[in-house]
C-alpha cells in the first residue's frame, strides 16, 4: 500500500510562524508610533496652555500697571507709606487678580526730560530740578493656575513746593 502524503511538508509549514511573527512586529512598530504620537499631542496642547496662561497674566499686570500709575496713587505714596490697591481683570472668561503698588523712593535732581511739562524756572539752561521717583510695581496671577507675571517702572514727577522746602 502506498501512502499518500496530502498537504505541505517542509519550508511552507516554517513559513506560516514567521507572517505570524513579522505581522507581530508591524502591530508593536504601529502601536509604538501612536503612543509617541499621543504623547507629543497631550505636551503641545500643555505648552499652548501655558502659552495662553502667560499672555492673560501679562495683560493682566500690564492693565493693573496702567490703572495705578496715574497721579492719586501717586499722591496716596507721597506721604512715605506704599499705597497698594487689588485689580481683578476678566480675560477670557478667566478672573486674573492683579495687586498694584506704589511706593516713594526718595526726591533727587533730575536732568530736564523730554516730554516732563517744566515751568520757567525748570527750562533746561538753569540745570536740573528737584522730582520724586516712584516706583510702581504690578503682579498679577489666574486663578486655578500657577501663572503669575510681575511688572514695575520708575516714574519721575517734579517734586511740589513742600519738597523744595524742606532742602
Amino acid at each position: 500500500m502506498s501512502t499518500m502524503v496530502t498537504g505541505r511538508c517542509g519550508m511552507g509549514s516554517r513559513q506560516q510562524g514567521s507572517i505570524l511573527l513579522w505581522g507581530l512586529i508591524i502591530l508593536l512598530t504601529l502601536t509604538i508610533i501612536g503612543v509617541a504620537a499621543a504623547r507629543m499631542g497631550i505636551t503641545d496642547t500643555r505648552i499652548t496652555n501655558n502659552s495662553l496662561l502667560r499672555v492673560m497674566t501679562y495683560q493682566g499686570s500690564e492693565s493693573a500697571l496702567e490703572d495705578i500709575i496715574e497721579m492719586n496713587s501717586i499722591e496716596e505714596a507721597s506721604g512715605g507709606v506704599p499705597y497698594k490697591h487689588p485689580y481683578h481683570y476678566q480675560i477670557e472668561g478667566s478672573q486674573v487678580s492683579a495687586v498694584g503698588e506704589v511706593w516713594m523712593k526718595g526726591t533727587a535732581m533730575c536732568s530736564g526730560q523730554e516730554g516732563f511739562a517744566m515751568s520757567v524756572s525748570q527750562l533746561p539752561k538753569t540745570g536740573s530740578f528737584d522730582c520724586r521717583q516712584f516706583a510702581v510695581i504690578s503682579k498679577a496671577s489666574l486663578q486655578g493656575t500657577r501663572a503669575k507675571h510681575s511688572v514695575g517702572v520708575i516714574k519721575y514727577v517734579p517734586a511740589q513746593g513742600d519738597a523744595l522746602a524742606g532742602q
